[in-house]
């Protein structure tokens, strides 16, 4: 544990010593333009983005640096050295803007030189996962950095068409976009939930400004996404009834042949009685009877014998069956309305991977 504790001081706290040592000089820089230290604040800034800063410098602390460098030239007089540094930092977002309640005309001039010399598009998805349940809309935030035409697709990344559904799917076009842009989704394509899977939210555009210009040649950017749909776990369907669990519809074959040997063996048995009692106590009219009552017993036996074989159905058990088949369809009837609206009810997620961006 101790080795653990000492190998993560040795690793860990000096990159995060110097990530947050680049995040208090950015605080102490904006604090300085605030107080209206502005030769202060730009020199800060300065050493941040320089290429001897001893701290790691991200993306994103580097469009601060650029956004406020500028500011602080052009609040200093030097507009087209502002311009240069605003457009740095549009250049490595799109989405940068000054905010007018911070800024004051003649920085924000100068931003607006830099927005319409040079053109670039963006999307931009929260890191976060993006919810969106069966009423609710999906917005992508698409940005021109002037004037231009833009579009917005979703593209599959392995180019495979998924039930039926293309592999570019079209979410927005517009001719003159100059900004951010909106771009709400309900998460279908052709009125059918669009298709698990990895997708690019591509971006493209084109500057309406001045085509002829070098800066101003088309500009894309692409975001990676997962798309999920999560819903309740599904109910089975249950399984066909197996043949032991239902009755016997049809009495075997040999039933027709036990009722026959029971008819002739109770035919048997009344004649053999009453030819014992006759010759018992010598009255023909005993022997008589038991012929009578034998041949009924073989009657008896041939007439279920027949019967048997010309019609083996149980009707009882039939019915029984057909009581149990009901109740087993109904409750996958059942099954399936609940499954159904386990999936009305689903929730659909946009999850941005790493490494998404420009």
């Amino acid at each position: 544990m101790r080795r653990l504790a000492a190998a993560f001081m040795i690793l860990v706290l000096p990159a995060v010593a110097a990530a947050q040592g680049a995040e208090e000089s950015i605080a102490k820089a904006i604090t300085a333009y605030e107080n209206l230290e502005v030769e202060r604040a730009l020199n800060l800034f300065q050493q941040v983005v320089s290429p001897t800063s001893p701290f790691p410098v991200t993306e994103a602390q580097r469009v601060i640096a650029y956004k406020y460098m500028g500011a602080a030239l052009a609040t200093l007089g030097k507009a087209d050295s502002a311009v240069t540094f605003f457009q740095a930092a549009i250049a490595r977002d799109p989405f940068t803007d000054l905010d007018p309640t911070k800024f004051i005309d003649k920085e924000r001039a100068a931003f607006e030189a830099a927005r319409k010399s040079v053109f670039r598009v963006a999307v931009r998805v929260d890191r976060d996962s993006i919810v969106a349940g069966s009423n609710k809309l999906i917005v992508f935030h698409a940005v021109t950095t002037h004037t231009g035409q833009l579009k917005v697709s979703l593209v599959r990344t392995d180019g495979v068409a998924v039930d039926g559904q293309p592999p570019i799917i079209p979410l927005f076009t517009a001719e003159d976009v100059d900004g951010v842009r909106d771009v709400p989704w309900n998460a279908t394509f052709a009125g059918n939930s669009i298709a698990p899977g990895f997708y690019d939210l591509v971006v493209a555009g084109q500057s309406t400004l001045d085509r002829s210009k070098s800066n101003f040649r088309p500009d894309s950017t692409r975001v990676s996404v997962e798309i999920r749909w999560v819903h309740e776990p599904l109910e089975d369907s249950l399984r066909v009834l197996r043949p032991d669990e239902l009755l016997p519809t049809v009495a075997p074959a040999s039933v027709a042949w036990t009722d026959l040997a029971k008819g002739f063996a109770v035919a048997a048995a009344a004649y053999g009685f009453s030819s014992a009692l006759g010759n018992a106590s010598k009255v023909n009219g005993t022997v008589g009877s038991g012929v009578i009552a034998a041949g009924a017993g073989a009657v008896v036996g041939l007439a279920s014998f027949i019967s048997r074989t010309n019609n083996r159905a149980i009707p009882e058990n039939v019915t029984e069956n057909a009581r149990r088949q009901a109740a087993w369809n109904q409750e996958n009837d059942n099954r399936v309305a609940r499954n159904r609206a386990r999936l009305d009810a689903k929730t659909f997620l946009l999850i941005p991977t790493l490494g998404a961006g420009r």
